[in-house]
């Protein structure tokens, strides 16, 4: 990935201002990547001819696992527009939402999808809930199976809290990317920044 910006506290996007803290609320500084998943998007537009997208603003926020501590809380924010759940594929997430005349998304990896899904199914079958089709997260997961770090969606959408594991891994990696949109649209835009990310 090429390397843009090393060692900044802060990224300002046209929806707002992206950061990392720790508990105390203290910034962790993180690099700043181009995405090697770089790709054109292709919708059918409101008026029913292809079009295809493409941003310059697609990036990965990397986070130097040597900055983080053990077991300690981070999280990583947007401020400045209101985002909702977004997207999610096998083992990544994104929170997404619009401002300003743009579409942003941030994603996630989670190393450990597989086994909080395990977790949970287990759980459910403990519970009885399976019986009415139902899967449900423990209240608390067992992280002895968990590896690298983990990462989950914040109660308000506006980012990911996250926790280092161990130090197999040498970074965290949170996709985000960008576009101006058009209001017609507007839905189409914002599902090419989530595909970007996730």
């Amino acid at each position: 990935m090429m390397v843009l910006h090393e060692q900044i506290d802060s990224l300002k996007t046209p929806c707002g201002t992206v950061h990392i803290i720790d508990e105390a609320g203290t910034r962790i500084s993180f690099s700043l990547r181009k995405n090697p998943f770089d790709c054109d998007y292709e919708f059918e537009s409101k008026n029913g001819v292809a079009k295809v997208i493409h941003t310059d603003t697609n990036y990965c926020i990397v986070v130097s696992s040597a900055l983080l501590q053990l077991g300690k809380e981070y999280k990583i924010v947007l401020e400045g527009v209101t985002l909702e759940y977004g997207s999610s594929d096998e083992r990544t997430v994104c929170v997404s939402g619009k401002g300003n005349g743009y579409c942003i998304a941030l994603g996630a990896y989670l190393p450990n999808d597989d086994e909080r899904m395990a977790q949970a199914y287990a759980y459910s079958e403990r519970m009885g809930l399976l019986a009415n089709r139902i899967i449900q997260d423990p209240p608390e997961f067992d992280e002895h199976k968990f590896f690298q770090y983990d990462a989950d969606m914040l109660d308000d959408y506006s980012g990911f809290r996250f926790h280092l594991i161990d130090r197999t891994h040498a970074e965290i990696i949170f996709p985000i990317a960008w576009i101006k949109s058009e209001v017609c649209d507007e839905l189409n835009y914002q599902c090419a920044v989530e595909f970007w990310t996730t």
